[in-house]
């Protein structure tokens, strides 16, 4: 039988280590591993670490939990057990207002823990959601008094506007509240858990995509119609791109030179710095949007701010398209395209450059770091072909050559 972490031979309680807490290996059932004064971890079976507390207050004893570790440190673990030391010998009983805390002030906590290394818009995008649908009717009231009722309450009323996958989400996001605050002592179960298939099913809808005939024709109708130039060119260099929605309107004039554009890392979904060869149409239609703005497409009420891309959304819905297409399909679009036609023999590019070009890359940080440029040569040639094709210039047969015939003739810079 091995020896207890934390505990010496002589059975007093020694400081914890975070090499010892990492190398503590879970047994068949739970046991605890002391840091001293009262604080422990718990070590259960399927591998978790939970902080707790035991203290006296009024002759009683109590027992407070921190959350688990690493989320909660031990440095962390340590400050918690001090603050509770100090609080109790003021003559207050430091688990009070751990029991009264509101379900958005842990929201709050629970964004700010859950989100370390994402980026801001993820943190703001999750608490805009809370805002607009679960805080209004669940965010003054003390978490541990809600209950399963309160939560389905809130989840008919999304239901009511047709937002049924945005239901589901918000039970799933709710229950993830409740489970931190479960492991953090503000609460003792998760009523969210309780409403599974409670919910109105729902049918997730895929990001809509069109075939090659039907995306030209869409493109010839968006260079056929009245709307304003940054709306209808937004469009056409979006599906000329492939570049995600929020990546094109974000797209400022000092990313682009020499033919290529430099999408900057924390611009990117996996923030990493993305190269976009652009074709001679692409950079036509460019050049038909420049103006005192710093964004490549300014809103026209505000050449400070960028458009939107309910804008561009918006108009192919004005254009006949409404659920047959997004504004995300124009990247599913392009793979199947340009897959497709590889089959046919009309050009030559391999997935990997398909792949590169819609940057889809290696997860491994230090092998993409060097591999920004990946394929580049090969890239300029498909965003050629690829702009051709959806002029109509290409047909299925001979393999592209017009990007090494241009080249030769000086008419396409590398």
């Amino acid at each position: 039988m091995g020896v207890m972490l934390g505990i010496s031979n002589s059975g007093t309680p020694m400081a914890l280590t975070d090499s010892e807490i990492r190398s503590t290996v879970p047994r068949d059932r739970p046991f605890k591993i002391s840091d001293g004064g009262g604080l422990h971890l718990l070590i259960n079976p399927n591998g978790s670490r939970l902080w707790r507390l035991k203290y006296r207050f009024q002759g009683k004893e109590r027992l407070a939990s921190f959350g688990s570790y690493p989320l909660v440190t031990l440095k962390e673990a340590r400050q918690r057990r001090d603050e509770y030391k100090r609080t109790v010998l003021s003559g207050d009983d430091p688990m009070a207002p751990r029991r009264g805390r509101t379900f958005e002030s842990v929201a709050a906590e629970w964004i700010e823990r859950h989100a370390r290394g994402y980026k801001p818009a993820y943190k703001i995008a999750t608490m805009r959601r809370l805002e607009q649908n679960l805080l209004p009717d669940l965010g003054s009231k003390p978490i541990a008094t809600i209950e399963a009722p309160d939560i389905l309450r809130v989840l008919r009323t999304i239901e009511k506007r047709g937002a049924f996958e945005m239901a589901a989400r918000m039970r799933a996001l709710a229950s993830q509240i409740f489970r931190f605050a479960i492991a953090s002592g503000y609460a003792k179960r998760d009523p969210a858990a309780d409403l599974r298939g409670a919910l109105t099913p729902h049918t997730t809808i895929h990001h809509a995509a069109l075939p090659a005939d039907d995306l030209k024709a869409l493109l010839s109708k968006v260079k056929a119609s009245d709307e304003i130039p940054v709306i209808r060119l937004g469009i056409l260099i979006l599906a000329h791109t492939a570049v995600r929605a929020s990546e094109l309107t974000g797209a400022t004039w000092a990313e682009i030179q020499d033919g290529l554009w430099e999408i900057p890392g924390e611009r990117m979904k996996m923030q990493r710095p993305h190269i976009v060869p652009l074709s001679m149409q692409i950079r036509a239609m460019l050049e038909e949007l420049r103006g005192d703005s710093a964004y490549v497409f300014a809103s026209p009420a505000n050449i400070d701010k960028p458009i939107s891309n309910n804008a561009m959304l918006y108009a192919m819905y004005r254009a006949g398209y409404h659920s047959k297409m997004t504004l995300h399909g124009f990247r599913a679009c392009f793979s199947t395209i340009c897959n497709e036609e590889r089959e046919k023999k009309s050009h030559a590019f391999g997935p990997e450059v398909i792949e590169r070009q819609l940057a889809h890359c290696e997860k491994n940080e230090v092998k993409a770091a060097y591999n920004r440029a990946t394929h580049l040569d090969a890239r300029k040639d498909l965003m050629q072909w690829y702009s051709d094709f959806l002029d109509g210039k290409v047909a299925s047969g001979p393999t592209y050559r017009i990007g090494d015939f241009m080249r030769a003739q000086g008419k396409l810079k590398r």
